[in-house]
């Protein structure tokens, strides 16, 4: 049987051991709370979403580019957001979009309500096993081509360039 130092021993160096875990945990909320803050407020429209392509995560930049808050993007499939003929060819595309891809450079027309449709430049890239998203998620990045309401963007804009130019 233990003896009663041996006992003490022990119970301080768990106790060590749970103030050096309570440490960890503190420095690492704060982390994840200095990068929520940077996906949040970064003036770059930015999503996250699922491998299927509903939307988990939208920043305020992004809310801005589609005139809706962001708590109203989550759970929406992004395909929703587009412009009703460019749906068919964004599955195919997207259908290619793997753990070992990367689109820097696709252009997407976004419908938006009350608004001019945008297109916008999307690059994409597989985020491994974040959060609740054990199989991995899509982050977006997505840059209007052209200034917000242009009339320059007509109905007639050139859908065909909503292909990815560049898949790695």
């Amino acid at each position: 049987m233990a003896s009663l130092e041996e006992l003490k021993v022990a119970e301080e160096e768990l106790r060590m051991q749970n103030a050096q875990l309570a440490d960890g945990r503190a420095r690492e909320d704060r982390e994840l709370h200095h990068y929520r803050q940077l996906f949040t407020y970064s003036p770059a429209a930015a999503l996250l979403t699922d491998r299927r392509g509903a939307i988990l995560e939208a920043n305020r930049a992004a809310a801005a580019l589609f005139r809706r808050e962001a708590k109203h993007l989550a759970g929406k499939p992004i395909e929703a957001l587009l412009e009703l003929r460019a749906r068919e060819r964004f599955r195919r595309e997207f259908a290619r979009v793997g753990a070992d891809s990367e689109i820097t450079d696709w252009r997407i027309v976004f419908h938006r309500v009350g608004d001019l449709p945008i297109e916008v430049c999307a690059a994409i890239a597989f985020v491994p096993g974040i959060g609740a998203t054990a199989s991995g998620a899509l982050y977006w990045m997505l840059t209007p081509t052209i200034p917000a309401g242009d009339a320059r963007l007509k109905a007639s804009s050139d859908i065909a360039r909503d292909q990815p130019s560049a898949v790695r």
